[in-house]
């Protein structure tokens, strides 16, 4: 890590807020406002947060740029019903909607598309899937269900899903992949569908009775020949010979196999047998034969085998490395390896982020709440100010 890296977490709000009163700076200077070519209306309501100012304005367009610019600026929700104009009133709802996690905005918000992203936003970060359920419009409900299920790997959210086969589909085949969790493929009506959700997931999760499942007899046939250390067992794939050898090379950790298949990088049958051979073998040497993904898979490699010493082989950012392996093995002595005084502090914190005493858990829930507050401040102080 750089010397620039931030040692305490306290820090970090002060870098935050800097970056952001620099953003403010930049804004101002590009909107006009220190040549005089402002709004004095505009500006009055944006500062005072009253929407009812403007009313002083003497076009509709006027009063709309204004009410637009003041939906932003407002730190009172009541404020938001004085806004005239559907988009711009709804836009102050949904800001105190999401910094509050306050269903209650969400409903004053009459188009769906938005209540829906709205309701969206909560329940993803109060990872409740009944807010989903408080939508009327099917299509919307439908529409939040699936996209909680995929941000909260969330099975009941799919099972949700009704009145939309394709949506439910996908929304199990997509759950299905993301936890190789073959009996959400089952679920799947489509049989077709269901065939190559289950073939994914039986590759993946190297489970050959997930492959016995399979219908379509080439799919099933590269499924098991995938799971196993048989390179002649691929020639009865067909076309997706490559893909299979690319598992089977993995599978038997032999590099011999990864250095006969294709270069190319359209499909990265080589490169991903490659990554797959050092993770299974703790060889992070072979990394080095995944040009796109060589510092990514050192470090995955690392971290995998909770060993420090593979990090050295990074091109850079060897001490942010270090710091993930230190978390990964419950061991904060690794930090100790950093030279960077800095860097080492910061090793250690993530370490005791990850790890928290009770004393730790107080002062890093005070911590989070002080940079969610300073950052809604600055937000509103860079709308007032453009």
């Amino acid at each position: 890590m750089s010397k620039c890296s931030i040692k305490s977490r306290g820090e970090y709000g002060t870098v935050f807020l800097l970056v952001l009163l620099t953003a403010v700076v930049l804004l101002v200077f590009s909107s006009g406002c220190l040549f005089g070519d402002s709004d004095p209306i505009t500006d009055d309501a944006k500062q005072k947060g009253d929407p009812t100012i403007c009313e002083q304005q003497t076009t509709d367009k006027a009063k709309q740029d204004c009410y637009n610019a003041v939906a932003l600026a407002v730190t009172d929700p009541q404020k938001c019903a004085l806004i005239k104009g559907d988009k711009a009133r709804e836009s102050c709802f949904y800001k105190f909607a999401q910094r509050g996690g306050d269903t209650t905005y969400c409903d004053m918000i009459s188009d769906e598309t938005e209540k829906s992203r709205c309701y969206l936003g909560i329940a993803q970060t109060g990872n409740d899937v009944s807010t989903c359920e408080k939508l009327s419009d099917s299509g919307s409900k439908n529409f939040c269900l699936e996209r909680f299920a995929k941000y909260s790997n969330s099975t009941e959210a799919c099972d949700k899903i009704v009145n939309d086969e394709e949506t439910k589909t996908n929304c199990q085949v997509e759950l299905g992949k993301t936890l190789r969790d073959s009996t959400q493929c089952d679920k799947v009506n489509n049989i077709s569908i269901r065939d190559d959700c289950n073939t994914e997931v039986g590759v993946s999760k190297k489970d050959p009775d997930v492959c016995k499942k399979i219908t379509d007899e080439k799919s099933r046939t590269f499924c098991i020949a995938a799971n196993g250390k048989d390179a002649s067992a691929c020639n009865m794939t067909g076309d997706r010979t490559d893909e299979c050898l690319t598992e089977v090379g993995i599978n038997s950790i032999n590099p011999e196999i990864c250095a006969k298949l294709s270069a190319d990088q359209l499909h990265g049958y080589q490169q991903k047998c490659y990554a797959g051979v050092a993770m299974n073998g703790g060889n992070e040497l072979y990394c080095t034969k995944d040009i796109s993904n060589t510092v990514s898979c050192i470090e995955d490699v690392a971290v995998a085998w909770k060993d420090p010493q593979k990090c050295r082989s990074m091109p850079y950012d060897t001490d942010g490395c270090v710091s993930k392996v230190a978390v990964a093995a419950k061991n904060i002595s690794m930090c100790d390896g950093i030279k960077n005084e800095e860097t080492k502090g910061f090793c250690q914190e993530q370490y005791t982020r990850a790890y928290p005493g009770l004393l730790d858990k107080v002062k890093f829930a005070a911590e989070d709440r002080a940079n969610k507050v300073i950052g809604e401040k600055v937000e509103d102080a860079i709308v007032k100010a453009i």
